[in-house]
């Protein structure tokens, strides 16, 4: 770990002054200092989890967050969306309490189990706090059934039933993987660890739901997202982490090791509870169900720089011109104007469409004529840079290095990759970037197995093996990514489809409006700061997918073709696979008119690839 941290560290020093600060650089250093803050404190936490306490975050919080893709896909569930549009159909509701029941009747046995194998008094208060909820549930939803459906009958699901099983196992102490029953301490911390997870991710639904649709008092499923975020929940579960952050200090790493394993079983078994309950109605969410329904095709579009990579690929490509430099020294300083220049410029152009007067409303040919001045402030510096000659001298195989040294989001990855897997959704994904090097993309990407991805860029000028310093421009303006996103689109004008752009920069914004569904990566507070003074509106992607399920009837299917000048923003490119593609690769698809009668949904896939 620490080599690692090393070599990066050493990377950011090749960059530092006299070669100069830009915009870009500002990211890579941040990118590049956040990644080494998580290697250095996933080392401290492997050490013991009592480190974690000077980094701020406790043991469980840290496997909390190690599960935050499992979190999401729960959340983007189409059981939890429809639920919180008000609109879940009243039998797959009544078919999950009727799950709900036995699950919980069996989670307050595997309490007692646990509580009766506790040794510390602080883990038999926790059980007793278990036990008491889930037998208080149990019986609370034994009383709906009676209420709504006496005489209903369904099997037990394969969700239910194995989670029931997981429960009572990890109470005895057993553990998938390992021959003999754990005792002592260590039983008590791996009953919390399975335990934990309905707790905090109930909590966890129910507060997103809050936020994302404010006043919920006419939604008929008020008293599951009532439960699900009042205060007590919350003040329950300090209680309980506090436990187990202090049950957990006296482990070693080893033991460690499987708590963890046993807390990332018990999520994915809330995410299969979740998805295995049968589906009868349209949904927004995951979107692939909506396209493969519809015989339709998802076009995706990323602009790479900034949403998927750590390094700016100007920066790389700089980085390899000073390297192939006889005169290092001078290189440094050409490219130190260069990258001053724009940053002054871009900087300017931020600041002069931040500080004009608000727009009224959204207009996309207003909005239009703005950028115009960005692609002055491109074409300009693409002019500088060829003019320079700065480019000259880089070898061909020295950029298919450099891109598959690059560090690509691993969240990034996994959802290309899965996508490239859905058999049956038809899907095209394109990156339309105004980077230097095309070849640098594709190397980049080729050395992760995203050899699907198609590129468009513009190219280094070589003669035989070395580049003359000139670029091949085909992709400058903000304009220019329109145009080769409205060109793929025509190519496929005679089929049903839904187009995605996911970005995070500013230069951004004309592709992100144009396409059906616009997705801002992470913080981009300068692209935001731009858009609503130019009359654009953001809103959380969850909040949107409640909006679009709330279209929904027996007969309409979700409309994802969004208002003109809205976006959606996301954490990360995991939300966007569990909004995009859901937990698995199969899953069944009950639509209106199909047999009322007991359907599985779709369950987990054991073994689905972690997100970083």
């Amino acid at each position: 770990m620490a080599s690692l941290a090393a070599s990066l560290q050493a990377s950011i020093d090749l960059l530092a002054p006299p070669f100069p600060s830009t915009v870009f650089l500002t990211k890579m250093r941040s990118f590049m200092s956040l990644f080494m803050n998580i290697v250095l404190l996933s080392a401290s936490l492997a050490v013991h989890p009592s480190a974690a306490a000077s980094s701020k975050l406790s043991f469980a919080d840290a496997v909390w967050n190690d599960c935050r893709a499992e979190a999401l896909n729960a959340l983007y569930s189409p059981f939890v969306v429809a639920l919180a549009a008000g609109n879940l159909d009243n039998e797959t509701y009544a078919q999950y309490i009727y799950q709900d029941a036995p699950y919980a009747q069996a989670a307050a046995d595997a309490n007692v189990v646990a509580l009766n194998y506790a040794v510390d008094p602080l883990a038999k208060e926790i059980f007793a706090m278990f036990n008491d909820s889930n037998a208080r549930g149990a019986e609370s939803f034994r009383q709906w059934l009676d209420e709504h459906i006496p005489n209903a009958t369904y099997p037990l699901n394969n969700a239910t039933i194995n989670y029931m099983n997981f429960l009572n196992n990890t109470a005895h102490g057993i553990v998938e993987g390992f021959d003999k029953p754990f005792t002592g301490k260590i039983a008590s911390v791996l009953s919390m660890a399975a335990f934990i997870p309905c707790w905090k991710l109930y909590y966890h639904i129910g507060m997103q739901i809050v936020a994302a649709v404010g006043n919920y008092s006419d939604n008929p499923y008020y008293d599951w997202i009532y439960g699900n975020s009042e205060e007590s929940l919350k003040n329950k579960l300090v209680t309980i982490d506090d436990v187990f952050d202090t049950l957990a200090a006296d482990l070693t790493v080893e033991e460690l090791a499987i708590v963890e394993q046993v807390h990332r079983q018990g999520m994915r078994c809330e995410v299969e509870f979740f998805l295995a309950q049968p589906l009868f109605q349209y949904t927004s969410v995951p979107l692939s169900r909506e396209l493969i329904n519809a015989t339709g095709r998802l076009l995706i579009f990323n602009g790479f720089d900034g949403s998927s990579n750590v390094v700016d690929s100007s920066v790389a490509l700089a980085d390899l011109a000073v390297s192939s430099a006889s005169n290092k020294t001078k290189a440094k300083a050409t490219w130190g104007r260069l990258f001053s220049q724009y940053k002054e410029e871009y900087g300017l152009g931020v600041e002069n469409i931040s500080n004009s007067a608000q727009a009224e409303k959204f207009d996309y040919y207003n909005l239009s004529k703005e950028f115009e001045k960005f692609s002055i402030i491109e074409g300009s510096n693409l002019l500088r840079v060829n003019r320079s000659g700065a480019l000259a001298g880089i070898q061909a195989n020295a950029i298919e290095s450099a891109g598959e040294d690059a560090i690509i989001l691993q969240d990034f990855i996994t959802f290309f990759r899965r996508l490239a897997t859905r058999r049956k959704l038809n899907s095209t994904a394109n990156v339309i970037s105004t980077t230097w090097s095309a070849s640098l993309v594709k190397a980049v990407f080729s050395s992760v197995g995203l050899n699907q991805l198609q590129v468009h860029a513009n190219e280094l000028e070589f003669e035989g093996s070395v580049s003359t310093g000139g670029i091949i421009d085909t992709i400058v303006s903000p304009a220019d990514r329109v145009s080769v996103l409205e060109e793929i689109v025509n190519k496929y004008s005679n089929q049903k489809k839904l187009t995605v752009y996911a970005g995070e920069s500013v230069e951004e914004l004309l592709p992100l409006l144009t396409a059906d569904i616009g997705i801002v990566v992470g913080p981009s507070s300068s692209l935001k700061r731009v858009g609503t003074q130019l009359g654009v509106t953001f809103r959380s992607l969850f909040s949107a997918s409640i909006s679009v399920q709330n279209g929904t009837t027996p007969t309409q299917r979700p409309n994802w073709k969004a208002s003109p000048g809205l976006l959606y923003t996301v954490s990360s490119w995991t939300e966007i696979d569990a909004f995009v593609l859901g937990w698995q690769n199969h899953f069944d698809i009950v639509g209106p008119g199909a047999p009322r009668k007991s359907r599985m949904g779709y369950l987990c896939e054991m073994g689905v690839p972690i997100f970083m």
